[in-house]
Formats: structure tokens, C-alpha cells, sequence
């Protein structure tokens, strides 16, 4: 990660409109349709009670950063077949540490596996059961402070510390307070304190019907999980619930909003997708920062929901297939669709904020904005890549191939 970034300049104008600072970021000139300095977003930056608000305008959207991500991944892991320890099932987190080791968490196995900087494999951590060091659900994993390393598992709401070598350390479990019931792990502050989030769905003896939405309440806590501080109540995810009188279904909406959470430095991203507005907080949960774009709010049509559901189901034998549709019959629109689908921060301190991906759309596209909150440009990643990390010169994440095969791959990036 301490390698030199090819990073190009990017110049500022700026001057005074109604008492605001307008800033224009000029694009440095790229390839294809790099952002003109005509064509740049303009920003406007004030202050509303002590909390910094930039507004920015959409940039142009065939317009792309002047950074490169190379054609082929510079390493990939995964295979149909060979040995098992490349047979990846189920991803849902990895992680390139400073020496250059990737760690892939594989809930397929409940295990984290360990790669050298080529792809080649050097160990495997934990395995299924409820014993230290052990996983029933493992999904994600971070660094902890010093040389360490975290995993969580969720279905055991318990944290577990491996030293760099995989030696067990510690394990913690997340129980539950008068605040934070079943509380989930969310992210992890350089300080050491932890972020946490409810996870219960409903309050307790009440089931709502319908499209509903609850609020979840965040708090960090020590790395020993006590000391609470509450951050906050924010919306959780929208969910369709039906009730009978034999049986309750629960699904979550396919364009639904919900509150995504990321670190950035020493604060936290904590934003409801409804609009494209970032909202970021200390660690006492005091709003420093609001970081908004233009958007045009696009809506779901019900053609758009049928074919979501159509595709979902489609290889569904044809009985479970029936019953599967049947518990979507009723499912409303919602209003919007979400505004963005991820929030990411780089090591120098950039915001990545990935567009939502509406149906038919095939690029996966991300506005950054720089440390300040103004928008840098766009920047498209390769197709189907799920991003897990972004360091200064590459993007670690998982995709998949036509026979469902998975794979771990790392695409280089020239700034």
C-alpha cells in the first residue's frame, strides 16, 4: 500500500456567489470522455451551524476520471476444480493486508482463507462450529487495532481475534443491552471501538404488515463491548411482510432503501439510500459533515418488478417456483429507487460511492468525491465485481463466472 499512486492534479477555481464558496473541479484530461473543464461538477461549500455542507452537481454521464483500471485482474482465485482449498462458496468479505497476503472469508466452509500476494494458498483459519475460533456463520472480516485481525460471525454475534500468523486471541461476543438488542458488528474505528447496530427485525410483540421499515438503532462500543455510546436511530431496510393465520413471510424489498455505515479516518459515514445525501458523524454520533449530489430519482415500474422476480426465481423447480411468486404477489413499488448501493473510503482519504444498478444496467459505476467532499469525477470498475477494498493502487472483490464459479480477484488502478 506505500507504493507511489500515479495521481494527476486536478486544479480549482473558485470564487463567491451569494456569500458561498463555489468550487469547479477541472478534470485533468483523460481517455474516451474524460471530464472537460466546461463539463466539470461545480460544488458549493457553506457552513449551517458549524456542520460543513458541499453540494454537488451530477457530473456528465459519460464523463470518467483520468484513472486507469487494468484490462486482466493481477491476481484471481478460484477454480471449478482442483484442490479445495481454491474452491470458493459463498464469499462475503476479503481483505489485502500490508505485507500483501489476501484473506477471503468463505461462509461456504466457515473459514478464512489465507493467499499469499500471487493467489497462492498458505492456510486456512477457524471451520465450522461454536467452539474459540470456530464459525456457524462467519461474514466478514477487518483489521483490529496493532497486527491483528478480525472476524465476525453473525448467526453467534461474536467477534474473533487472530494474531498475523492465525493464532486465536480472544473472542467477544456482542450481547444484547437495554438499547441494542442483537446487536450486529457494522464497522470497526481506528480507535478500536466497534460499531454496532440492533439486529432484531421487529419490536418485540409487534408484526407489522405490509411494506414496512424500522428504525435500527447504532452505537460503538470498546474493544472490550462495553462503555456504549449511542449514535443514533436510522432506517433499516424495507421489507414486505405477510401474515396468516399458519405462517409469516418476510422479504425484503428488491429496490428498497436502506442505511449503509462505513468508516472514513476517524468518523463515520452513517446514510439512508432515500437520497443521495451523506451524512457523517464523529464518533460520539455529532454530525459533522453532509455531503449531497444531484440525482434524478428515477422509480421502479411494476414491469420492473416482475422481471426482477422472473429472473430470481427462474431456475426455481417449478412447484417451489409457484409458491415463491405467490409470496411476491402483493408487493408494492416504493417510491424511489435507492440513490446509491455502497460507500467506500480509499487510503488518501477518498469517498467512493457506488450508483445504484437499475435494471438493465451493466456498468458499475462510482462517483468520488476527494477528502473535502467535492466530487473528483466517475470511475467505472469491471463488470459484476463485487468491491470489497480499494487501496491506493488496486480493487480487491469477488465475481463470478457463467457456471457460477467464484473467484477473489485484484484489478491494478493507476491514479
Amino acid at each position: 500500500m506505500s507504493e507511489t499512486s500515479r495521481a494527476r492534479a486536478v486544479p480549482m477555481q473558485t470564487k463567491l456567489v451569494k456569500g458561498l464558496a463555489v468550487v469547479v473541479s477541472l478534470a485533468a484530461p483523460g481517455c474516451g470522455d474524460s471530464t472537460s473543464a466546461l463539463e466539470a461538477p461545480l460544488s458549493v461549500v457553506r457552513d449551517s451551524v458549524g456542520i460543513t455542507i458541499v453540494e454537488n452537481a451530477m457530473p456528465a454521464a459519460g464523463s470518467r476520471l483520468a484513472w486507469e483500471i487494468g484490462a486482466v485482474p493481477t491476481v484471481s482465485i478460484g477454480t471449478l476444480e482442483g484442490e479445495e482449498a481454491y474452491q470458493l462458496f459463498r464469499v462475503t468479505d476479503a481483505l489485502r493486508l500490508e505485507d500483501g497476503r489476501i484473506l477471503v472469508v468463505n461462509r461456504g466452509s466457515n473459514e478464512l482463507k489465507v493467499f499469499d500476494a500471487r493467489g497462492t494458498h498458505l492456510a486456512s483459519w477457524g471451520g465450522e462450529g461454536e467452539g474459540p475460533g470456530e464459525f456457524t456463520g462467519i461474514s466478514e472480516v477487518a483489521d483490529w487495532p496493532g497486527d491483528s485481525i478480525m472476524a465476525f460471525d453473525f448467526s453467534q454475534r461474536r467477534i474473533t481475534v487472530f494474531d498475523s500468523n492465525g493464532v486465536l486471541g480472544r473472542t467477544l461476543l456482542l450481547e444484547s443491552t437495554e438499547e441494542i438488542t442483537a446487536p450486529q458488528f457494522r464497522a470497526i474505528l481506528p480507535s478500536g471501538r466497534l460499531v454496532v447496530r440492533a439486529g432484531a427485525i421487529f419490536t418485540a410483540g409487534e408484526v407489522p404488515m405490509g411494506l414496512t421499515r424500522a428504525d435500527y438503532m447504532y452505537a460503538s462500543l470498546s474493544a472490550e463491548a462495553d462503555d456504549p455510546v449511542l449514535l443514533g436511530a436510522y432506517p433499516g431496510t424495507e421489507a414486505f411482510v405477510m401474515v396468516s393465520p399458519t405462517s409469516m413471510s418476510v422479504n425484503t424489498h428488491p429496490f428498497g432503501r436502506t442505511t449503509l455505515v462505513t468508516t472514513w479516518g476517524d468518523r463515520l459515514i452513517m446514510s439512508a439510500t432515500d437520497s443521495y445525501e451523506l451524512r457523517v458523524v464523529d464518533s460520539q454520533g455529532a454530525l459533522t459533515n453532509i455531503i449531497r449530489r444531484d440525482q434524478d430519482g428515477a422509480s421502479p415500474t411494476q414491469a420492473d418488478l416482475d422481471a426482477y422476480y422472473v429472473e430470481r426465481f427462474a431456475d426455481s423447480p417449478l412447484e417451489q417456483r409457484t409458491q415463491q411468486m405467490a409470496g411476491v404477489t402483493d408487493m408494492p413499488l416504493v417510491g424511489t429507487y435507492p440513490a446509491f448501493s455502497k460507500v467506500m473510503a480509499d487510503p488518501p482519504g477518498n469517498l467512493w460511492v457506488q450508483e445504484y444498478q437499475r435494471p438493465k444496467d451493466e456498468r458499475v459505476i462510482w462517483t468520488v468525491f476527494g477528502p473535502d467532499g467535492r466530487i473528483l469525477g466517475l470511475v467505472e470498475t469491471p463488470e459484476k465485481l463485487n468491491v470489497f477494498q480499494i487501496g491506493e493502487d488496486y480493487i480487491l472483490g469477488s465475481t463470478s463466472d457463467e457456471l457460477e464459479v467464484e473467484y477473489v480477484q485484484m484489478w491494478p488502478i493507476a491514479r
